[in-house]
């Protein structure tokens, strides 16, 4: 129960605007259908850019409101962070998940290009649900993990501990050299 309840509050990245509570409150229905709504808006609402030439400045570095407000997101967590700010303003316990993907920790991944992906957990139904935000996928029967190592869970991606690129790929590297020795 503590943990349910843990995320059900805001992380410093999540915490709600004025204008993402009435976004929330203007995404109909309750449990899985605001859940289902919440991912046709992003997709409708939050163009993503990763080619800009500011991607470095924001990256890992923007608040869900600011992520709302700019209009764009950087890719998947930008997209995590506004599902997971609009899902807690509607009193769903939701988790930030940072993962690493096992093909770039097994190197057979392109070189030179670290493969992570920022995903979401809902509370709904006395269960959590693996939800990809910026994929627009709830997962019901399977889940995506068994491509993928969970590099931390928490409130945000700076409640995970990452600040910019530059830090996340300091300690995914990190993470690496530990997977390497216990894994391969």
């Amino acid at each position: 129960m503590e943990e349910i309840k843990k995320y059900l509050k805001h992380g410093k990245q999540t915490i709600p605007s004025d204008k993402i509570t009435k976004l929330a409150n203007a995404v109909p229905g309750d449990g899985f259908d605001f859940v289902v709504g919440t991912l046709d808006w992003l997709d409708k609402n939050l163009r993503v850019e990763r080619n800009r030439p500011d991607w470095d400045k924001t990256f890992h570095k923007r608040t869900a409101a600011q992520i709302v407000d700019d209009g764009f997101s950087t890719g998947c967590t930008d997209v995590a962070l506004v599902f997971v700010s609009l899902c807690r303003t509607k009193s769903i316990p939701t988790k930030y998940v940072e993962a690493i993907g096992k093909d770039w920790l097994e190197d057979r991944y392109k070189e030179g290009r670290i493969h992570g992906h920022a995903f979401a957990e809902v509370y709904l139904n006395d269960r959590w649900y693996v939800v990809d935000p910026e994929m627009g996928t709830i997962y019901v029967a399977s889940t995506p993990y068994r491509f993928f190592e969970i590099y931390g869970t928490g409130l945000d991606t700076w409640d995970v501990g990452l600040h910019s690129f530059e830090e996340m790929r300091d300690k995914f590297l990190d993470f690496k050299k530990n997977y390497e020795s216990t894994h391969l």
